[in-house]
């Protein structure tokens, strides 16, 4: 893939991600300027799909869109465009999970999601699709551990998206992060994390001894 080509679909797909292109319209405050910003990008992302037709992250983001919106037809179309180089990206095998999921079709839907979640272990999102099928299906038994790990996902990624910044995470977010991978069986990760909370929890806390100087000095004074 050349440079100019992974550059310019990255710098169209945070701005589209930024402008919030897909997400559903509030009719009390989005303006006519914003309707119409909006509708370029859209038609932006699918110039650059006729541009770079195997660029796999504008499929990917179009995908997302489209199962968003309920599409089935357009998500159908988007599948056959995924490039063979593609192959082993789990995204891809959620989205036809979706696909076969909104046509009823269970078994086919479950084997997708089971292999999406193969590629890709730590895909909350496609796990609590699984959990879904499995549910319909009658065995409740194999839905609850797929639903409670989307939820562990689900709630990693809340936190960190509220955190101010993401270059020193905190302990408590750490711990998160190795539950996570504990629960999808990661325990290369785990064990990298275990490691890396010990020696967080080895650094003194330098806030505290500084405020507890600062105690101090001001009752001497």
């Amino acid at each position: 893939e050349p440079l100019s080509e992974t550059f310019a679909v990255a710098k169209l797909l945070h701005r589209a991600r930024l402008s919030g292109v897909g997400e559903t319209l509030d009719e009390s405050l989005d303006t006519d300027a914003r309707r119409q910003e909006l509708e370029q990008l859209e038609r932006s992302l699918w110039g650059a799909l006729e541009l770079y037709p195997d660029n796999k992250e504008l499929i990917a983001f179009l995908l997302t869109q489209a199962t968003d919106r309920g599409d089935s037809s357009q998500v159908e179309s988007l599948l056959k465009r995924v490039p063979a180089s593609a192959a082993d990206d789990g995204r891809f095998f959620r989205h036809k999970g979706w696909l076969h999921r909104n046509r009823e079709e269970l078994v086919a839907a479950e084997k997708a999601f089971r292999l999406a979640i193969e590629k890709d272990p730590y895909d909350w999102r496609c796990r609590h699709q699984l959990a879904e099928v499995l549910r319909l299906q009658g065995n409740l038994e194999g839905a609850e551990p797929e639903l409670a790990i989307a939820n562990l996902g689900a709630q990693l990624r809340k936190t960190i998206l509220g955190l101010s910044t993401l270059e020193t995470l905190p302990v408590q977010v750490l711990e998160q992060l190795r539950e996570y991978a504990a629960a999808v069986g990661d325990e290369g990760v785990v064990a990298q994390l275990t490691h890396r909370i010990a020696l967080v929890k080895q650094v003194p806390d330098h806030t505290d001894s500084r405020e507890q100087s600062l105690e101090n000095k001001n009752q001497g004074a």
